[in-house]
C-alpha cells in the first residue's frame, strides 16, 4: 500500500541536516574560545544521536507495521468529518500509530544510543574534571566514589531526554502533518505516499532538538565535575563565566560574574542525583526565563513563579537569593555558560 519514497524522505532529512550542524557550530563558537577541548564533546553527540536517528526513522517508516498503519491511516473507512467538512483520521488509528512510533523511536532509540553517548559524557566529565583539577592544584587523576555517582546520574538523565523526544518533539507535527495532508482530496495510495512523506519530514526536524540534548547534557556534565572538582579541592567560592558576544541570552549577561558558595552547588549536584525523572530534574536545575518588564529571569519550580532580583543588584545578598534558585548552569536551551574559581574564594 505504502510505496517507499527514500529519494524524497532522503533529501528532506538530508537538508534538515545541514542546516542543524550549521546550528549547532553557531552555538560552539563561545565555547571554542573558553574551552576548545570541550568542543569536539558536543559535536560528537549530535553527531551519533542525528546519524542514528535518521536511521531508525528510515527503518520504522519502512517496517510493515508503520506501512500497515499508514495504510490504514490512508484508508477513508479510517476518516472522519467535521462540522467545516474537513477530514481527520480517527484518533484510534492515530493513537497506534503514536504508541508505535514512541516505542521504536524513542524507548528502542535510547537503548541502541545509550553505550555511544555514554561514552561521550564520560569523556566530557573526565576531561572537565582534568582541567579544573590542574586549575585548582590538586592531581589530576583523582577520581573519587563521589564522582561516579555524579556520572552514572548525568548517563541516566541523558538518556531521559534522548526516550521522551517523541512525545515532546514529534507527536504534535505527526498530527498537524495527518491533518494537511487529508485535506489535499489525494487518492488513497496517493496519501498514503504524502503521509509517509511528511512522517520523514517530521522526523528530520529533530535535529534541532538533539542539537540542545547535545548542549544542555555536556554543558551540564562539565559543570558538575567543576563542582565535584572544586569540593576535594575545598574551594569555597566560584564566579559564573558566560561567553559575551552578539549571540549571549539577557539571562547570561545577568548571571555573568556572580559569586556563588560551593556549597550551594553541592546542594544542587546531590539533589540532582536524587532525581527520577524530567520532570524532578527541571524542579532541580530549573531552566529560566527573561521577564523583559521587570529586566530580570525569573524560574518556574512546582508551578510557582519565583522572581530573581532585577538587573543592577549586584549585592552579595543579591547572590545569595539568585543562588538558592539557580546557582549552576545551564540556564537556559544552548546555555554556554560555565564556572571558574572565584578570587574571593578561600580554602576551608
Amino acid at each position: 500500500m505504502c510505496e517507499v519514497l527514500d529519494e524524497a524522505n532522503s533529501a528532506i532529512l538530508e537538508a534538515v541536516a545541514l542546516d542543524a550542524t550549521e546550528d549547532l557550530l553557531g552555538t560552539l563558537v563561545g565555547i571554542e574560545k573558553a574551552e576548545d577541548d570541550l568542543v569536539p564533546f558536543e559535536l560528537n553527540m549530535f553527531s551519533i544521536l542525528r546519524r542514528e536517528f535518521r536511521s531508525f526513522a528510515r527503518s520504522f517508516l519502512d517496517s510493515k507495521d508503520a506501512r500497515d498503519l499508514i495504510g490504514r491511516m490512508a484508508d477513508p473507512a479510517n476518516h472522519t468529518s467535521l462540522p467545516d467538512l474537513k477530514r481527520q483520521v480517527k484518533r484510534a488509528v492515530l493513537d497506534a500509530f503514536h504508541e508505535l512510533a514512541g516505542k521504536k523511536l524513542g524507548e528502542d532509540f535510547a537503548d541502541a544510543v545509550g553505550e555511544e553517548v555514554s561514552a561521550v559524557v564520560d569523556g566530557m566529565y573526565e576531561a572537565s574534571r582534568s582541567a579544573t583539577a590542574r586549575r585548582v592544584g590538586i592531581p589530576r587523576d583523582t577520581f573519587t566514589v563521589v564522582d561516579e555517582q555524579s556520572l552514572e546520574t548525568l548517563r541516566r538523565h541523558n538518556l531521559f531526554w534522548i526516550r521522551g523526544n517523541y512525545g515532546r518533539n514529534v507527536r504534535d507535527g505527526i498530527d498537524r502533518a495527518t491533518a494537511e495532508a487529508l485535506q489535499q482530496g489525494l487518492g488513497r495510495k496517493a496519501l498514503a505516499e504524502e503521509l509517509k512523506r511528511q512522517f520523514a519530514a517530521q522526523f528530520a526536524l529533530t535535529d534541532n532538538h538533539w542539537i540542545t540534548i547535545s548542549s544542555a547534557s555536556l554543558n551540564r556534565t562539565r559543570n558538575v565535575a567543576q563542582v565535584r572538582t572544586y569540593e576535594l579541592a575545598e574551594v569555597t567560592h566560584y564566579e559564573v563565566i558566560a561567553v559575551l558576544d552578539a549571540r549571549t541570552s539577557e539571562i547570561c549577561q545577568y548571571m555573568d560574574g556572580r559569586v556563588f558558595s560551593v556549597e550551594s552547588a553541592v546542594r544542587v549536584v546531590n539533589e540532582l542525583e536524587e532525581a527520577e525523572d524530567p520532570e524532578d530534574v527541571k524542579q532541580v536545575m530549573p531552566w529560566l526565563r527573561w521577564d523583559e518588564s521587570r529586566q530580570a529571569p525569573f524560574a518556574v519550580v512546582g508551578g510557582r513563579r519565583t522572581d530573581l532580583p532585577r538587573s543592577g543588584a549586584e549585592s552579595a545578598r543579591a547572590n545569595r537569593s539568585i543562588e538558592k534558585v539557580a546557582p549552576l548552569p545551564p540556564y537556559h536551551g544552548r546555555c554556554r555558560t560555565t564556572t571558574a574559581v572565584s578570587v574571593e574564594t578561600v580554602r576551608r
